[in-house]
């Protein structure tokens, strides 16, 4: 039963106790009239009245009624005071955690500037200490980030068209005009390496190796590579990469289409 309903039958027997004493005050001393007891309960709507039932018998099941709903509307007090114990103590739990989240946040924002100011500090510093540590340490191109690649593909265990073994080569299908793009993002001095021929190159192909910076500025050019003008691997010197964020590699094949393969070897970064 809902507590509105409660509150409602309990103040409806409150009435009609009143009205029932009332009456018998009113009519002390002579024989209460059943007629004006019964209208006032039925009016109340809180029990049925039985024909042969006396006045005292419907004052005692009014009052019986009344202590149950006495009854329950003090569970329901004891209930209610339990909940609103509940929700204040659950409100003060709420206050405390957003103070805990307000210093949490005060707290991430200063890591945040900690943060910000080393990563300023760390793209401030000079970048020649980090450069002549990479010269110490040469770093082979298949260890740099490629941004972009065409009929271009890493080979492990290669013997050249001359017979000499590597442990990894780059090769390039210059038929298919093969490129690829490395990230160096001016971390590097110079680029070094050497270009070869495997036995499977075509004998009729005449291919060209060109080397880019950024906005396809042209770093280095090599023509005539075939196997009927090597007889070694032609080195490419050493080129100046020091300003180079995007590094480009080109092969082209000008000679017969078929098996235009051409091989980078001993590629370092310095």
């Amino acid at each position: 039963m809902k507590t509105s309903t409660k509150n409602t039958i309990i103040g409806g027997v409150f009435t009609v106790i009143a009205a029932i004493i009332g009456t018998i005050s009113f009519s002390k001393g002579k024989e209460v009239q059943g007629n004006i007891i019964e209208a006032a309960i039925s009016k109340s709507g809180i029990i049925t009245i039985n024909q042969d039932e006396s006045s005292s018998e419907i004052i005692d099941r009014l009052l019986d009624e009344y202590v149950k709903l006495q009854n329950d509307y003090n569970n329901i007090f004891v209930e209610y005071t339990d909940l609103k114990n509940e929700y204040d103590s659950l409100n003060q739990t709420n206050e405390m955690l957003n103070v805990d989240k307000n210093e949490l946040k005060e707290e991430l924002n200063h890591k945040t500037e900690e943060i910000e100011k080393l990563m300023s500090q760390i793209s401030e510093s000079d970048s020649s200490d980090l450069k002549e540590d990479i010269n110490n340490n040469p770093i082979f191109i298949k260890n740099i980030v490629k941004d972009d690649s065409y009929y271009y593909k890493e080979q492990e265990r290669f013997v050249d068209n001359f017979g000499n073994t590597y442990p990894l080569v780059y090769r390039f299908d210059a038929s298919n005009n093969a490129f690829a793009k490395f990230s160096l993002n001016q971390k590097y001095s110079i680029l070094t390496g050497n270009i070869t021929l495997s036995k499977n190159t075509g004998n009729n192909a005449l291919m060209i190796v060109e080397i880019y910076g950024d906005n396809y500025e042209l770093l280095k050019r090599v023509e005539n590579i075939s196997k009927s003008s090597m007889s070694a691997p032609i080195s490419l010197g050493n080129i100046d990469v020091s300003e180079v964020n995007k590094l480009t590699i080109n092969a082209y094949n000008s000679g017969d289409y078929p098996d235009g393969f051409l091989y980078l070897t001993d590629v370092e970064l310095q």
